[in-house]
C-alpha cells in the first residue's frame, strides 16, 4: 500500500537472499539525514536507534552545489572503510532523493560510486525511490535509469499512481529473483489494492514525451536565474520536475499561503529559508499557463517577504 510497506518488503527480500548465500551478511549501511518512511525499520535506517547490525553514515547537508563533491567523496570513503573492516555487511541502502533537509540531490558520481562499491564488495544495492522517480528526478520513471545503472532492489511508492491512490512496489534484479523466487512466502500482506493498480496503469499509459521534461528543467532554470539576478535568492538547483531555492530574506508560511503556495503541500515545501517546488506531471502539457501562474505566485510571496 505505502512506501513504508515497500521498504519493509525490500529488506524482507534482502534477508531471504543472504540467508541462502551467506547468513552472516545481514548487516547493512544506510545514510542520514534521511526519511525512508514511518516504520521502526525506517527509524533504524536514519539512526534514531542504535542497533549493532545497522551502520548509519552521516553524509551532512552540503551548503552549496560546489561543496557537494567534497561531502559525497567523504561519505563514500566512509562506506569503503566500513566495507573493508566488516565482512558481515551485505547491503547498502540509499534514498534516491534526500529531501528531508532542504532537497539535496545526489550527483551522478555518488550513484556510480555506490554501485561500484556494491560490485567490489559483493553487496546488494537497495534504492528507496519512493520520493523520487516518475518525473521527480528526471524524464525516466525510475531515478537510477537517469544514471544508466541498475540497483538490485528499487522501492517505488505513490509516485507510481501520481498520488491518486496508495500503492508501492519493489523491483528486483535477476540475480535476486532467482535466489528468492522459490522460497518467497506470498500472502495478502504484500497484495496491492486494485484502485492503486488502476491509477498506476493510467499514469503509465499517459506518460509524457521525453522532450517535455526538458521544457520543465528549462522553465525552472529561468526562474532560478531570474531570482539570482534580482538578488532574491542566494542559490538554486533543479532536477527533473523539482526546483529548490535558498531565499535571501526569510518568508513566513502565511506569506506563501496568501500568494497561493501551500508550504507543506503536495507540490511545495518550505524549510529554513529553502523553498522547494515540485511541478505536477500534468503541467507538462499545459503550455505556459502553469508557469505563468507559478511565476506570479512566487513574485507575490517574495515581495511579501521583502516588505
Amino acid at each position: 500500500m505505502s512506501g513504508t510497506d515497500g521498504v519493509e518488503l525490500a529488506f524482507y527480500i534482502k534477508d531471504k537472499y543472504w540467508k541462502k548465500h551467506n547468513p552472516n551478511r545481514q548487516e547493512f549501511i544506510s545514510f542520514k539525514p534521511g526519511y525512508s518512511e514511518t516504520s521502526f525499520l525506517a527509524q533504524i535506517l536514519r539512526a534514531e536507534y542504535d542497533v549493532p547490525f545497522a551502520h548509519v553514515i552521516d553524509t551532512g547537508v552540503w551548503p552549496t552545489l560546489d561543496a557537494r563533491e567534497h561531502y559525497e567523496a567523504r561519505a563514500l570513503q566512509q562506506v569503503r572503510d566500513l566495507l573493508k573492516s566488516n565482512p558481515n555487511i551485505g547491503t547498502i541502502f540509499m534514498e534516491s532523493m534526500p529531501w528531508l533537509q532542504k532537497f539535496r540531490p545526489w550527483s551522478k558520481w555518488w550513484w556510480k560510486g555506490i554501485r561500484q562499491l556494491c560490485d567490489e564488495y559483493d553487496c546488494l544495492m537497495i534504492v528507496d525511490d519512493v520520493m523520487g522517480g516518475f518525473g521527480k528526478t528526471g524524464k525516466h520513471k525510475f531515478t537510477h535509469i537517469n544514471y544508466n545503472l541498475f540497483p538490485d532492489l528499487v522501492v517505488s511508492g505513490k509516485t507510481l499512481t501520481g498520488g491518486y491512490a496508495p500503492l508501492s512496489s519493489v523491483c528486483v534484479s535477476e540475480k535476486v529473483t532467482h535466489t528468492v523466487l522459490k522460497n518467497f512466502e506470498f500472502s495478502h500482506t504484500w497484495s496491492p489494492n486494485m484502485a492503486g493498480v488502476g491509477a498506476a496503469n493510467w499514469i503509465n499509459k499517459c506518460w509524457p514525451e521525453d522532450y517535455l521534461f526538458n521544457d520543465v528543467e528549462y522553465a525552472f532554470q529561468k526562474i532560478i536565474n531570474r531570482f539570482l539576478i534580482s538578488g532574491d535568492i542566494k542559490q538554486g538547483w533543479q532536477q527533473g520536475s523539482i526546483c529548490s531555492m535558498e531565499l535571501v530574506k526569510p518568508l513566513q508560511p502565511l506569506d506563501l499561503i496568501h500568494a497561493g503556495i501551500i508550504p507543506s503541500g503536495h507540490g511545495s515545501y518550505y524549510d529554513s529559508n529553502h523553498l522547494t517546488i515540485c511541478a505536477p506531471i500534468g503541467c507538462l502539457e499545459m503550455e505556459n499557463s502553469y508557469w505563468d501562474q507559478l511565476n506570479e505566485r512566487l513574485d507575490n510571496a517574495i515581495s511579501s517577504g521583502n516588505t
